[in-house]
C-alpha cells in the first residue's frame, strides 16, 4: 500500500483536513474584534470554524502558537500584547477579544490625550485665559 493510499483512507475516515472546532455549541462572533480574532485562530490552528467559547489549548494550541497569535494580533489590531496578558484569559476568543478591546481603548485614550495636550500647548494665552473664565 502506497502513502497516497494511506492518505486517501485517512481522508475517507476523517475528511480532507478542513476541520471544524468541537465546542458544545457553535457560538458565532458578536463583535468585529471577535470575528477578526476567530479568523486568526482558524488560520493558526488550521480550523475552518471556531466558536467564541472554544479554548485555544483544547484545540491544539501551544506556547509557540500563542507567540504566533500575539504577532498576528499586533499585525491586525496594531497593539502589542504580552504572553502573560494572553494567558490571563480563559484562552477563548471571547475572553481574548475583551483584552484586545481594552488595549485598543487604552491606546485610543492615550492618543486623544496626547492630541489634546498638543492643542493646549499651541493655544494662545488669551484663549487659555478665556477658557479659565468659563470654568
Amino acid at each position: 500500500m502506497s502513502n497516497n493510499d494511506n492518505l486517501n483512507k485517512w481522508d475517507d475516515l476523517f475528511g480532507n483536513g478542513n476541520l471544524v472546532a468541537l465546542s458544545k455549541e457553535f457560538i458565532p462572533p458578536k463583535t468585529w474584534i471577535e470575528a477578526e480574532l476567530a479568523k486568526l485562530w482558524q488560520e493558526i490552528l488550521d480550523f475552518d470554524k471556531v466558536s467564541t467559547d472554544d479554548n485555544f489549548l483544547d484545540l491544539g494550541g501551544n506556547s509557540l502558537l500563542i507567540i504566533q497569535l500575539i504577532a498576528k494580533i499586533a499585525d491586525v489590531f496594531y497593539i502589542s500584547l504580552t504572553f502573560k496578558e494572553i494567558l490571563s484569559t480563559k484562552l477563548t476568543v471571547a475572553e481574548q477579544a475583551v483584552i484586545i478591546e481594552n488595549a485598543l481603548l487604552e491606546q485610543t485614550n492615550s492618543e486623544m490625550l496626547d492630541e489634546l495636550k498638543k492643542e493646549v500647548d499651541n493655544m494662545p494665552e488669551e484663549k487659555i485665559a478665556e477658557l479659565r473664565k468659563i470654568n
